[in-house]
């Protein structure tokens, strides 16, 4: 990874420096449907920046969430 590409990332990946005005992106939620399992899995799909529309797809490890963030998600 470059460190560019770690400046950008947080700790916690819940938010992330926008790449295209310096705003801040916020993480996106949303869960994937499986053939093998009976309840969708919940992911981080992307980060989106409200200031000036621009989208990052999660990858890899970002798009595992947290039993934390899963327990709140489930239970608000």
């Amino acid at each position: 990874m470059t460190q560019s590409m770690q400046k950008n990332l947080t700790e916690d990946l819940t938010t992330q420096v926008c790449w295209e005005c310096n705003g801040s992106m916020s993480e996106i939620i949303g869960h994937v449907e499986s053939q093998w399992k009976s309840d969708p899995q919940i992911v981080r799909k992307g980060w989106y920046c409200f200031d000036c529309r621009t989208w990052q797809d999660a990858v890899l490890r970002e798009r595992a969430l947290e039993q934390e963030d899963l327990d709140y998600l489930r239970d608000p």
